[in-house]
């Protein structure tokens, strides 16, 4: 098993033409470096189609990460990357095709739940329960003195 890939769930690939490959009768589009990362593993790969600058991919895996850390799938978190760099950007350096190869109907990480709430109400709740009970406790001890 030397040398073989083993690749991540989803791998970004904003360089220059990666979802170029070679142009064969019969090809399935996974003749390129989108296909490779499918067959280490991955479930979801995003391919450049073409010239994307340096910036706007920086920014763009920014703001993908943070939509996928709220529980989109991977291509409304695409869509929604795209859209708000537009309207920062407008369509310089975004105007390439970005193409979604395996799975992208799906979320990458499970949404932030509503119950995750601080623990402090709680410690709280925890430390009057003990205070009370220890209260108690001596009561007992002094009544029985």
């Amino acid at each position: 098993m030397t040398g073989e890939l083993r690749a991540p769930e989803l791998v970004v690939l904003a360089a220059c033409g990666t979802s170029r490959g070679p142009q064969r009768r019969g090809e399935n589009g996974m003749a390129n470096l989108g296909g490779a990362f499918l067959h280490a593993g991955a479930s979801t790969v995003i391919l450049a189609g073409g010239s994307l600058g340096v910036e706007a991919a920086f920014e763009l895996t920014k703001v993908l990460h943070r939509e996928l850390a709220r529980g989109e799938t991977v291509a409304e978190a695409l869509r929604m990357a795209r859209h708000e760099l537009g309207q920062r950007y407008g369509n310089e350096g975004l105007g390439v095709p970005l193409s979604i190869l395996g799975v992208g109907h799906l979320p990458l990480f499970l949404p932030p739940e509503e119950t995750d709430r601080p623990l402090i109400p709680w410690a709280l709740g925890a430390l009057v329960f003990v205070g009370a009970g220890f209260l108690l406790l001596r009561r007992r001890q002094t009544a029985s003195a």
